[in-house]
């Protein structure tokens, strides 16, 4: 079809190309944006001819088709229209009455508010005009000039011929002398577009992008929203002659520019970041052949993609990325747009689908305006929004690399600053030794080092053991309520003398120095035990009297105790079977706690205890296979139960919950820590440990000051204490403190909510460590909390995997160095103590170097504001898709769900062994009826709502009751695996609304799909992979509001474009009217619509309501 026929078949103007459909769309999803808008601004002192700038405007609007186009749909395309005479659009708007010129510094920064106040305006799309010059009046002789072009008609490199033709027919108009020269005098110059490109670049891009790289996983500030903050800021940098001169000598020694190994550094930085081998970076190309002195829209940045090892050295990295760029420049005819759509892949506006990032390189210096007798200088305007993550641009000036690092929401400036100081350290090194891998450099080792740690607190010398430290309390206050247990108050001097008699009834058993087993029912005695034990010399292991089963037996075979101390056989839940086991089958001695006084004999009992002899035995969960014993010294114990009690201010008064289960050792924690102190120890009943409701109102009649707990149980805590409507008897509450899992930020900020006035803290520590670090939250928290600084007497650093030290904002492994880390494990059959091995590439000014070490498999990364930040742990890194995905994360995002009690994810590999869907075993929470309240098409919607392009491939089984769970009160994932769980029972259905979602996306009219039938629609598809461009996705969502009365913004849409999505959206809007419809029924008056949906921004609506499922065919 020619030019003209196509044009006659658009109503006289000529179909829009791929690239301008999908700017002109995106602007469509980001209304009101400044992302499309290109802005610059000068304040002008001096006489000004405002005639002869108008009619200057009109001349250079004459020559350039570019400035004189517009965009408008027709039907199920977009048109480009060409007017034949620009309109006089100069816009004059007086600023303020200054009574005459105003001080040089007064008048720019008054232009300067005035300038950004018209650049926040951004240029609409739709019917243009696309090129606007306004004019500003702050006094006679004082005016500010803003120029606006939209990047559907130009680029960055426009508006440097505009202003200098503006400039040349301005003194042409006034008869000045000109400023400018070369601006052609007559004719127009047509306006140059993006085609397809052809064939063979077509499909260099597809084989050099699949599959795509993967989304880089970014050292964020807070976490990314499924409708993103835009706007941008940016701060600014200089690096010094000397890194400019070796920056020069060896680009020419590779006959590369400067900018190729800035590129290559960044490159690596930012794979370094990700834990990434493949990243791309989009690099703006400059004009097309032939291009100079156009107005002509930009192509927009290309994708440079270098796949290297994650540790190159800086010569390989150049080498690559010299290739990657040469070839991209060879194929840049090709829209971004035309590629992805050969890809298949999803749209983004709101997001570069390919990359995160953007590397500009040598910028081009800021366009200039000159206005005959008047003098003109430049204005700065804030920063527009950005579509990228990052951006940075690099100019080479007088011997020295000056830039921009523009960053979104996601940062702050201070991590914008060092992100930019960790590329100028490792380049100034990888030049100083370009054939070493970068990852040996700086910022990873030597003069860094101290920023990839943090510790040790600071720690006086070890306290007197905890036994040693109650007895102190007994004497100074016996009187005082130790425990509080049933309604009884047992005072320290009673708790004492009763340590006393158990530690006497264990002498005849020699038990000093050897493990002693103390399983006793919860209540005062169970407590006076654990002192006896301690007491009498011996070191702890403390089990609860529920069913232990193959655990318990393992850890009493690898620990070979001395003997068992318990009650009566009723007491326990195995009615006294692993203690019979533990006397047939180990020939152990089971002790009974008599109530009467001991008849042992009596004499001296054992010295005070040795700081580094053992105080107790505790074992790991077993999450991950066989439970391993783990010994810690009187000395990590008592330092820490006093750092506890201290730092949360425990004393006289003080009511601590003990809530952990007795086979976790936080529980240790619990009970020494509020003894020590003085305290009251109020033990939690075994029927109120699970349950958050009873748990809850348990916690406001006994008076509770202090609870820890994790943070799963605290999530049902919290959704108990709204439904209780509030924490009105909650009023005694003064701590919360979240260990063992990753805290979500959305729930302290809940806690925060309905517990104001309490503290809430997040502690971080495996068992081997007693605990390592922790964060206070003091304000409100976006992503996930902090685990924060370590504890005192602790280092903690990051090594990847070749033992070095991570810097700020790179993930690796949290190794924690501290005297308080075990020694290693105990028994049988525990490996051969990898975990404790020292680092080999430590270097000697990490603080802690020297003492004991643990390597905790969980990851970590140390933020910009230098607290670490939990990353999930090793063997819970998945790659799905090619995509890096932590399965903590996903399961907090889909906890975060009203209809979600509780869940875990399980990978399902392919056959090659890989991971190719994640399931989700849910515990949903169900209705009255014993139903579930929402189910995997809900579920689903959510997750890909937070996690756009990343979501992931996923089925969904509901679970009765609870997630298996280990002692420690974490999930079992040895135990899911093997639950027998079963998808939702009962045929496949769709609602009407889906039903009929797929009729209009099936539809002739305007169709998402061609020649495919609504049947043949999967609750998955997206209009995408159907086919659809943009204009028909916007036409379908017309046809969803004519049908249903609900409107859905494009961005609100994209957040989940599938069919199931979006029948999710229409059908909680449809379902809100409705209760407004009852709620107003009878009135005489109309709703107002349906309320905004959380996350769904952009819904309103009104008509019927369409509920009933009807049958779906499968695919």
């Amino acid at each position: 079809m020619t030019e003209s026929t196509e044009a006659a078949a658009t109503g006289g103007g000529l179909p829009a190309t791929e690239t301008e459909e999908h700017l002109w769309f995106r602007e469509k999803v980001v209304p009101g944006s400044t992302s499309h808008t290109l802005a610059w601004a000068f304040l002008v002192r001096g006489p000004l001819d405002v005639a002869a700038l108008r009619s200057a405007w009109l001349t250079v609007a004459s020559r350039h088709e570019a400035l004189r186009t517009s965009f408008t749909a027709s039907g199920p395309r977009l048109v480009r229209r060409v007017t034949t005479v620009p309109s006089p659009d100069v816009s004059t708007v007086e600023v303020r009455d200054a009574g005459g010129a105003s001080a040089e510094g007064t008048a720019r920064a008054d232009i300067a508010r005035w300038a950004a106040g018209v650049a926040a305006v951004p240029l609409d799309g739709d019917g243009g005009p696309l090129a606007r010059l306004t004019l500003g009046r702050l006094a006679p002789t004082a005016f500010g000039v803003v120029l606006r072009l939209h990047r559907l008609v130009a680029g960055e490199d426009s508006a440097a011929v505009v202003l200098a033709e503006l400039s040349e027919a301005y003194a042409d108009t006034t008869g000045a002398p000109g400023a400018a020269t070369g601006a052609p005098a007559t004719g127009s110059t047509p306006a140059r577009r993006h085609g397809a490109g052809d064939e063979e670049s077509l499909s260099w891009w597809t084989s050099a992008l699949r599959p795509l790289p993967p989304r880089l996983s970014l050292p964020v500030d807070r976490p990314r929203q499924s409708v993103p903050d835009l706007r941008a800021a940016a701060v600014c940098f200089a690096w010094d002659r000397e890194l400019g001169r070796a920056l020069e000598n060896f680009a020419a020694a590779g006959l590369v520019g400067p900018s190729t190994v800035v590129l290559a550094a960044w490159r690596s930085l930012l794979g370094r970041w990700g834990a990434q081998d493949t990243v791309a970076v989009g690099v703006p190309i400059g004009p097309r052949p032939g291009g100079a002195g156009a107005v002509e829209s930009a192509p927009g940045p290309v994708p440079v993609t270098v796949r290297l090892d994650r540790d190159p050295t800086l010569r390989d990295a150049v080498a690559a990325t010299a290739t990657a760029l040469r070839d991209a420049v060879r194929h840049r005819d090709v829209p971004l747009a035309r590629i992805l759509r050969a890809l298949r892949d999803e749209p983004e506006p709101l997001r570069s689908p390919v990359f995160d990032t953007t590397f500009t390189p040598e910028a081009p210096p800021a366009p200039e305006l000159w206005l005959a007798a008047a003098a003109v200088v430049p204005v700065a305007l804030p920063q527009p929004d950005l579509l990228e993550d990052l951006a940075l641009s690099m100019r080479w000036d007088d011997g020295r690399v000056t830039g921009t690092l523009r960053f979104r929401g996601l940062f702050d400036e201070l991590s914008a600053r060092a992100m930019l100081e960790q590329l100028r350290v490792l380049l100034t090194a990888a030049l100083g030794e370009p054939d070493v891998p970068m990852g040996a450099l700086p910022p990873g080792t030597g003069d860094t080092v101290e920023t990839a740690s943090s510790g040790p607190g600071t720690c006086t010398e070890d306290p007197p053991s905890v036994h040693e430290l109650v007895r102190l309390r007994a004497d100074t206050d016996p009187e005082a309520v130790a425990v509080d247990w049933d309604g009884r108050a047992v005072t320290y001097g009673e708790l004492r003398r009763r340590a006393t008699e158990f530690a006497r009834a264990l002498r005849p058993y020699e038990v000093a120095a050897s493990p002693v087993v103390v399983r006793l029912a919860t209540g005062p005695d169970q407590v006076a035990a654990l002192l006896g034990v301690l007491e009498a010399g011996a070191h702890l292991m403390w089990l609860g009297t529920g069913k232990a089963g193959e655990r318990g037996r393992a850890a009493l075979t690898d620990v070979r105790p001395a003997c068992m101390l318990t009650g009566a056989e009723g007491e326990s839940g195995d009615g006294g079977e692993l203690a019979r086991w533990y006397r047939e089958e180990l020939g152990g001695r089971v002790v009974p706690a008599g109530g009467g006084p001991s008849t042992a004999p009596g004499g001296r009992m054992p010295p005070a205890a040795v700081p580094d002899a053992w105080a107790y035995i505790a074992h790991t969960s077993g999450s991950s296979g066989r439970p391993k014993g783990i010994a810690q010294t009187h000395a990590a114990l008592a330092q820490f139960a006093s750092w506890f009690g201290t730092e949360f201010g425990l004393g006289p008064g003080s009511r601590v919950a003990q809530w952990v289960a007795p086979e976790h050792d936080p529980a240790l924690c619990e009970v020494f820590a509020a003894l020590v102190a003085g305290a009251t120890l109020v033990p939690v009943p075994d029927a109120l440990r699970r349950d958050p409701e009873r748990l809850v109102a348990w916690l406001g009649a006994e008076r509770v000051t202090t609870i820890q707990t994790v943070p799963s149980f605290a999530r049902e805590m919290l959704r108990a204490i709204r439904k209780r409507g509030g924490s009105k008897d909650l009023g005694a509450l003064a701590a919360v403190l979240l260990m063992g899992e990753a805290l979500p930020g959305e729930l302290v900020n809940g806690f925060r909510e309905v517990l104001p006035g309490a503290r809430l803290a997040n502690l971080y520590g495996p068992t081997e460590t007693v605990a390592a670090t922790w964060h206070e939250v003091t304000g409100p928290i976006t992503g996930p909390v902090p685990i924060g600084l370590p504890i005192p007497g602790r280092a903690v650093v990051l090594l990847d995997e070749h033992d070095r030290p991570c810097p700020p904002g790179v993930t690796g492994e949290i190794v924690v160095l501290s005297r308080y880390v075990s020694a290693g494990y105990v028994g049988e059959g525990v490996g051969d103590g990898t975990r404790f091995r020292a680092p080999t590439a430590l270097p000697g000014g990490v603080p802690g170097s020297g003492e004991r070490v643990y390597r905790t498999g969980d990851l970590g990364r140390l933020r910009w504001d230098g607290t670490l930040e939990f990353r999930g742990r090793k063997d819970l890194q998945i790659k799905l898709l090619g995509n890096r995905l932590e399965l903590a994360e996903v399961e907090s995002l889909l906890a975060g769900h009203e209809s979600v009690l509780e869940c875990a994810a399980v990978p399902v590999t392919d056959g090659d062994g890989l991971a190719a869907r994640l399931v989700f075993h849910v515990v949903p929470r169900r209705d009255e009826t014993g139903e579930p309240v929402a189910g995997a098409k809900t579920w689903r919607a959510y997750l890909r709502a937070r996690l756009g392009g990343s979501a992931v491939p996923a089925i969904f089984r509901t679970v009765e009751g609870r997630l298996p769970r280990t002692v420690a009160g974490k999930v079992d994932r040895i135990g899911l695996a093997a639950l027998g769980t079963t998808r939702l029972p009962g045929p496949v259905t769709r609602t009407v609304v889906e039903a009929a979602i797929a009729e209009i996306w099936a539809a002739p009219a305007g169709a998402v799909a061609e020649d495919i039938a609504p049947e043949d629609i999967a609750p998955e598809d997206t209009t995408t992979r159907l086919g659809s461009g943009p204009l028909p996705l916007l036409h379908m969502l017309d046809r969803v509001r004519a049908v249903f009365g609900v409107t859905v913004t494009p961005a609100r849409y994209l957040a989940d474009p599938t069919l199931a999505g979006l029948s999710a959206v229409v059908e909680r809007a449809v379902a809100a009217r409705a209760v407004a419809e009852t709620a107003v029924a009878g009135t005489g008056q109309d709703p107002d619509g349906a309320p905004d949906d959380g996350p769904g921004e952009g819904l309103t609506g009104t008509g019927p309501a369409l509920r009933e499922p009807v049958p779906a065919h499968p695919r």
